[in-house]
């Protein structure tokens, strides 16, 4: 599921299935760091809807380009069966308004082995 503004991400949260993280990048080469990664903002088109970002995650840099608003970018942490999912929602010329969807980090450490 996709939320489209805060309060539905509200009702995601409560759904208690994953971890949300919001942010706003407010100038373009900004860099912020949202849950265990960083992300910067390249540039944004409020005209077209579009926006363009890098993701640092477990040393890799990854460039999103042209992406619409509300379309999700799936990718996958070292070590984790469930993608990360990052979603734009609010688009200015300069400015961009989204947030990070990652799995609990309970369900990530439960692959300890049981004897």
């Amino acid at each position: 599921m996709i939320a489209r503004n805060h309060e539905e991400l509200e009702q995601l949260k409560r759904m208690g299935e994953r971890d949300y993280f919001e942010f706003t990048l407010s100038g373009k080469g900004q860099k912020q760091h949202v849950g265990s990664m960083q992300v910067e903002l390249r540039g944004a088109s409020a005209k077209k809807h579009q926006y363009t970002v890098a993701l640092y995650l477990d040393d890799m840099r990854l460039e999103k380009k042209n992406k619409s608003i509300n379309e999700p970018i799936y990718f996958y942490a070292n070590g984790s069966r469930q993608p990360m999912e990052l979603v734009v929602n609010k688009i200015s010329n300069k400015a961009v308004t989204g947030y990070l969807s990652a799995p609990k980090a309970v369900a990530a450490s439960a692959k300890a082995p049981t004897n």
